[in-house]
C-alpha cells in the first residue's frame, strides 16, 4: 500500500478520534488543554516498547533530531488543542489543514531539498484549496484561533521534516520510538510547572470514570492513526501526506451533518444555505484530489520497464535532412548503417510525390523504403494532407485548398496511389493516415472525423493486411476519436517545448500520466489489449524559429546531452515498450559539425533494446 493510501485511512481515523475530542472539550471533562496534551503526551512511553522490534543504532544527530521532533509535537499538540477550544471543529482543522501543509512544502523544500512533481503539485494545491474554502465558508471565531492555528502548523510542519529526515537515516520504528520518547519526555517535564501540575491533576481526579475509559480508547486510536501517518511520511513527501488532512475535517463536516438534527449540541456547525454548499464543494474538490493523488501513486509505483524491454525507433524527414544543408540520401545510409534502428517512420510528401496532378515521382521515398527493406528494418508510411515536420502540411501548388470535395477527392486518389504502390513490400508495419489530424499544429485546413475516416475506409480497404496507425498530441490531446478509430495508437512525448512569453516549458506532466490516460480509454471502449507507442519523442531543440535557423552555439544550449538522457528516461518509465525518437536529422547535423554526442546516446539506446 503507498503512503497516500496509508495516510488516507489514518486521516478517517483521525477525524472520528476528534469528533471525540471536540466533545470532550466542550463537556469540560479534562477541562485544561494542558491536562490534556500531558495525558497524549504521556500516552506516547508505549510506542517504545516497538523499537526492539527494528532496531538499529542511529548516529547521535539523528536521535537528536528525532528526539526534537516528539518536542515539538507536543509544542503542536498544545497549540492545536488552544485553537480547537476556541474555535468550531470543522473552521479550526480546515484553517490548519490549510497552512500546515503550506508550512511543510516550505520547509521541506529549504531543509530537505525535496520537491513534489508536476501532478502532486496540482492535486497539493486543490487539497489545500479545499482546506482554506472550509475556513472561507464560515469566518466565525477567526480572531480568536489564528494565531494558535499559524503556531500549530508551523509546529506541526517542523515536525514532518524532522521525521523525514530521521526516517531517511534510520530504521522506522528506532526514529519513531525516538521521536515518541521526546514527546513522552516532554509531558513529564510539564510536571516541573507548578500551575500546570496543580490544574493537571485537580483536573484528571474530576473526571469521571466513564470519560475516562473513553478518553483511553480515544487515545489508543488516534496513537494506530499516528503510527500510520508516521509510516506515511516515512514513504512520500511529508508535505503530500500532510495535504491528506483535508479528509478528517471532511469527516468532522460530515459526522457534524449527520447529527445537525439528531444531537445538534455535540458539534455545533454553521449550516446556512450558502455556507452548506461551499463546504460541501470543498468536501468534493478534497475527496477527487485525494483520489488523484491515490492512483497518480498507483501507477508511479508499478514496476517499470528496463531499456532492454524497448524497442527504438526514429522518424526521418527528408525534407528537414536537406533544411540542414546536407545531403539526405547520405544522412539516411548512416542511420540504417549506424543507428540500426528497430523502425523507421517515413513521411511521404505530397508536394514531392504528386507535384503535377497525376504526374508521380516515387524515386525518393521509393529509395527509402528499399534501402531499409535491404536491411530487414520495418517501416511506418505517412500518408495524407498533414504529416510531420512544420508546417505540417505539403500541398501541391495545384491543389485549390479551398475547395474542399476536390481538395478531399484529390487527397483519396493520393493516398490510393500510395497504398497500392507499397503495400507488398516486406518491411511495411503500419501505415500511419495523417499526422495528429485534430492537433491544431501547423499550417493546416481543419481535418474533420468524416474526412478521416474516410481516408482510413480506404487504406483498409486497398490494403487490409496492414493496421492503420493514428496519432495525437501526448499532454494535451484528447486521444479518443484516434483510440477508438485506429489499429495502432501513436502519442507524442515532448518534455521541453517552446511558449511565446514563457520560452523554454515542461509540460507539468509526468511518466504515470500516459500509463493512466491509456488505462481509461481502454476501459471506456473496452479495448484492453489496443497499442500504443510512442510515436515522436521529442528530441532536438524547439525555439521560435527552426532548429537550422539557429546558431550551433544556440542548439546545444537549447538541447543538452544530459536532457536527451532525462527524456529517453521520462519515456522508458512510462511503460510504453515501442518509441520513435525524433531529431535524427539534427543529431546528424551535430555529427557532421563535431559533435557527435547525440548520435552516439541514440545509438547505444537502440543497441540496448530489442
Amino acid at each position: 500500500m503507498n503512503g497516500i493510501a496509508i495516510a488516507v485511512i489514518a486521516q478517517i481515523i483521525i477525524g472520528i478520534s476528534l469528533i471525540i475530542d471536540k466533545t470532550f472539550l466542550k463537556e469540560k471533562v479534562a477541562g485544561n488543554v494542558f491536562a490534556y496534551v500531558f495525558w497524549i503526551g504521556l500516552f506516547n512511553f508505549f510506542a517504545i516498547f516497538f523499537v526492539p522490534f527494528d532496531f538499529t543504532m542511529p548516529s547521535f544527530l539523528t536521535a537528536v533530531t528525532a528526539f526534537a521532533g516528539g518536542v515539538l509535537f507536543l509544542i503542536a499538540l498544545i497549540c492545536y488543542y488552544k485553537a480547537l477550544e476556541n474555535g468550531e471543529a470543522s473552521q479550526t482543522l480546515a484553517l490548519l489543514g490549510g497552512f500546515t501543509p503550506l508550512a511543510t512544502i516550505i520547509f521541506s523544500s529549504l531543509v530537505l531539498r525535496n520537491f513534489l512533481n508536476p501532478i502532486e503539485i496540482f492535486f497539493f494545491i486543490f487539497l489545500t484549496i479545499g482546506g482554506f474554502l472550509m475556513f472561507l465558508a464560515d469566518r466565525k471565531k477567526f480572531r480568536n484561533t489564528i494565531f494558535w492555528i499559524l503556531l500549530a502548523a508551523a509546529s506541526f510542519a517542523l515536525v514532518n521534516v524532522f521525521q523525514k529526515i530521521a526516517y531517511n537515516e534510520s530504521s522506522f520504528l528506532t526514529s519513531f520510538g525516538i521521536m515518541k520518547f521526546g514527546t513522552f519526555m516532554s509531558a513529564v517535564a510539564m510536571l516541573a510547572v507548578k500551575d500546570w501540575r496543580k490544574k493537571i491533576f485537580q483536573r484528571s481526579k474530576a473526571t469521571p470514570n466513564r470519560s475516562k475509559a473513553l478518553y483511553l480508547g480515544n487515545r489508543a486510536m488516534a496513537g494506530v492513526a499516528s503510527v500510520m501517518l508516521s509510516y506515511a511520511i516515512k514513504l512520500s513527501h511529508p508535505a503530500l501526506i500532510e495535504s491528506t488532512s483535508g479528509v478528517k475535517y471532511v469527516i468532522i463536516f460530515l459526522a457534524s451533518l449527520a447529527l445537525a438534527a439528531w444531537r445538534p449540541n455535540i458539534l455545533k456547525e454553521n449550516f446556512r444555505r450558502w455556507v452548506l454548499v461551499a463546504k460541501i464543494f470543498a468536501t468534493l474538490l478534497i475527496a477527487l484530489s485525494v483520489s488523484g493523488l491515490m492512483i497518480q501513486k498507483y501507477y508511479e509505483e508499478k514496476p517499470k520497464q528496463s531499456f532492454a524491454d524497448m524497442s527504438w525507433g526514429v522518424t526521418f524527414s527528408q525534407k528537414m535532412s536537406e533544411s540542414f544543408g546536407m545531403d539526405w540520401r547520405q544522412n539516411y545510409l548512416a542511420i540504417v548503417d549506424e543507428l540500426k534502428p528497430k523502425g523507421i517512420r517515413l513521411i511521404a510528401y505530397w508536394d514531392l510525390i504528386e507535384p503535377e496532378k497525376g504526374k508521380w515521382q516515387f524515386d525518393d521515398l521509393d529509395w527509402q523504403v528499399g534501402e531499409a527493406e535491404k536491411r530487414k528494418i520495418p517501416v511506418i508510411i505517412t500518408i495524407g494532407q498533414k504529416v510531420p515536420r512544420w508546417p505540417e502540411c505539403y500541398f501541391p501548388a495545384w491543389v485549390d485548398i479551398t475547395n474542399l470535395e476536390k481538395r478531399q477527392n484529390n487527397l483519396l486518389n493520393y493516398n490510393a496511389e500510395l497504398v497500392k504502390r507499397y503495400r507488398d513490400k516486406s518491411n511495411l508495419l503500419y501505415w500511419q493516415v495523417e499526422n495528429e489530424p485534430y492537433l491544431p499544429f501547423g499550417i493546416c485546413p481543419k481535418i474533420n472525423r468524416k474526412s478521416l475516416n474516410e481516408e482510413i475506409s480506404l487504406v483498409r480497404k486497398l490494403d487490409p493486411s496492414h493496421p492503420v496507425l493514428l496519432t495525437d498530441g501526448g499532454e494535451w490531446g484528447k486521444w479518443y476519436s484516434q483510440f477508438v478509430d485506429s489499429d495502432i495508437f501513436g502519442s507524442t512525448l515532448y518534455r521541453k517545448v517552446y511558449k511565446k512569453r514563457v520560452g523554454s516549458a515542461h509540460p507539468p506532466v509526468t511518466p504515470e500520466y500516459y500509463e493512466f490516460k491509456r488505462s481509461m480509454l481502454a476501459t471506456l471502449t473496452g479495448e484492453d489489449d489496443h497499442p500504443l507507442i510512442i510515436s515522436e519523442l521529442g528530441l532536438e531543440p524547439w525555439w521560435n524559429e527552426p532548429v537550422y535557423a539557429l546558431s550551433d552555439k544556440k542548439q546545444q544550449e537549447l538541447f543538452s546531452n544530459q536532457e536527451f538522457n532525462e527524456i529517453t528516461d521520462f519515456a522508458r518509465r512510462t511503460n510504453i515498450k515501442t518509441v520513435y525518437m525524433w531529431g535524427v536529422e539534427w543529431w546528424y547535423y551535430q555529427k557532421m559539425n563535431g559533435s557527435d554526442s547525440y548520435w552516439n546516446q541514440a545509438k547505444d539506446l537502440i543497441s540496448k533494446g530489442k
